[in-house]
């Protein structure tokens, strides 16, 4: 079995196609790993989703009062709302000395502003400023991250 690599911070969508495309031209069974989970080119997209919603919406448990805290002081929109347009977490991907790569970085900073994970004590923290991007990079106790999707009107 084949095993591949997705980009940082790459959807749901393109990792699964990206999949597809290399089982076509390999022929055999291809695999990867999406957040924490691994995705197989032999099962459906619905599949791979209910799977990697459920193992999503169990860690969402543990951090739920962290995102109402911050939906409710920095969106105009309910807490169901907000979780629901989180999306999945980024792995931060580092190279061999425990350093954010550039590219991971510029990606974060790109989608400002951002949840954090800090691994040390299962805190999540947004980060709103450039001045986060050096401990980011220092830090491997940020593991993930991902964007904060902020409304452009208010739905009640």
């Amino acid at each position: 079995m084949k095993t591949i690599e997705f980009n940082p911070g790459a959807s749901l969508e393109s990792c699964y196609k990206k999949l597809k495309m290399e089982a076509a031209q390999s022929g055999e069974v291809v695999c990867g790993e999406f957040n924490g989970t691994m995705m197989y080119s032999n099962e459906s997209l619905e599949n791979f989703m209910a799977i990697h919603f459920n193992s999503a919406s169990n860690r969402m448990k543990k951090v739920k009062p962290i995102i109402e805290k911050f939906a409710t002081e920095n969106a105009d929109v309910s807490m169901a709302d907000f979780a629901d347009g989180m999306g999945f977490w980024a792995k931060i991907e580092r190279d061999k000395d425990g350093f954010a790569s550039e590219d991971c970085l510029d990606e974060m900073f790109a989608n400002m502003p951002f949840l954090i994970y800090d691994s040390r004590d299962n805190d999540i923290e947004a980060v709103c400023q450039d001045d986060w991007r050096g401990d980011i990079d220092k830090h491997t106790y940020y593991t993930h991250w991902k964007p904060i999707p902020l409304p452009t009107s208010k739905t009640k």
